[in-house]
């Protein structure tokens, strides 16, 4: 009954909890920033859909020490937003060291070959849809995502082979779609 739709037979219904093996956030308390130092990420620097290095700020490497004891991201995580622009999500495709701050939450999956297709999941319609079910606040709170509602995500997984080919043909929609700006 939860499942949102029929899928093909060689589809199956998954949690994201059951493809991940650490679904976490960053630290809940605001670092001291320096001058220069390791990268902190919050939700301002993903929200646009693409990694944001204008807005970056920076900590020492001693506090990253402690941040990473929490969450250590990596390439091929998922950030997410869970505070202000929820649910867009990205996959961290660069290799340098950074910590994150609570309004992003991390997913790392069990097999990184599914990212590509999970984040193109996250921001789609089924994952949008999600997000306004579950999402708390509102009001004079500014809307949010609780991370203990993230590893319930229902998705429908396909073999690797049609994941591939949806990520490429989303990929080639969204470049026309930038070429006509």
């Amino acid at each position: 009954e939860e499942k949102p739709f029929e899928i093909p037979d060689s589809w199956e219904w998954v949690r994201l909890g059951e493809i991940s093996q650490e679904i976490s956030d960053g630290t809940h308390k605001t670092p001291k920033y320096v001058e220069n130092g390791i990268p902190f990420l919050s939700v301002q620097n993903i929200s646009s859909g693409k990694l944001n290095i204008n807005k970056i700020k920076y900590i020492s490497e001693d506090e990253h020490i402690k941040l990473i004891k929490r969450v250590k991201p990596q390439k091929n995580d998922i950030l997410i937003c869970r505070i202000g622009t929820l649910g867009r999500a990205i996959k961290v495709n660069w290799d340098f060291e950074f910590s994150i701050f609570v309004s992003l939450g991390l997913i790392r999956l069990i097999d990184s070959s599914l990212c590509n297709y999970l984040v193109a999941c996250i921001n789609s319609p089924l994952g949008y849809s999600w997000i306004d079910k579950v999402k708390v606040g509102g009001g004079t709170h500014t809307y949010k995502i609780k991370l203990s509602d993230v590893p319930n995500f229902v998705i429908p997984l396909p073999p690797l082979s049609e994941q591939h080919r949806i990520v490429d043909k989303l990929e080639k929609i969204f470049e026309k779609i930038e070429s006509m700006k």
